[in-house]
């Protein structure tokens, strides 16, 4: 009865090792599937990191270009001012210069006009002065007929 007894209580005391070896390894397996989560866990967020990092990489470099593209466009809208305002400045010069040839023709104009003026005054002058040459040799010459008229005259009387 005794042995009996014993046998009993040493089973039953071996199947609650056994009891706890298997509560122990359950633990044991439930703590590994907690850090292979954890891991995983892990992964998935370093993955997110990685992948918001490349998605700010990408928008920065989306903002560069655009910025660029900008500049490149100011570049171009101040070179056609610059060049919008040379082709005025132009347009100006050759205002300025017409206007001056204009000006230089008029008093080339005016110059010849009163060369003219002064070459007619002289011819009339000249002209002039020969009608009063001419009469005065017409006056003369009558002069002397009626001298030698009176002469003879004279010598009639005699």
């Amino acid at each position: 009865d005794q042995e009996q007894e014993e046998e009993q209580e040493q089973e039953q005391e071996q199947e609650q090792e056994q009891k706890q070896e298997q509560e122990k390894e359950q633990e044991q397996e439930l703590e590994q599937e907690q850090e292979q989560e954890q891991e995983h866990e892990q992964e998935e967020e370093q993955e997110q990191e990685q992948e918001q990092e490349q998605e700010q990489e990408q928008y920065q470099d989306l903002e560069q270009e655009r910025e660029q593209e900008q500049d490149l466009e100011q570049e171009l809208l101040q070179e056609q001012d610059q060049e919008q305002e040379r082709e005025k400045d132009q347009e100006w010069e050759q205002e300025q210069d017409q206007e001056q040839e204009r000006e230089q023709e008029q008093e080339r104009d005016q110059e010849q006009e009163q060369e003219q003026e002064q070459e007619q005054e002289q011819e009339q002058e000249q002209q002039e002065d020969q009608d009063q040459e001419q009469e005065q040799g017409q006056e003369q010459a009558q002069e002397q007929e009626q001298k030698q008229e009176q002469e003879q005259e004279q010598e009639q009387e005699q």
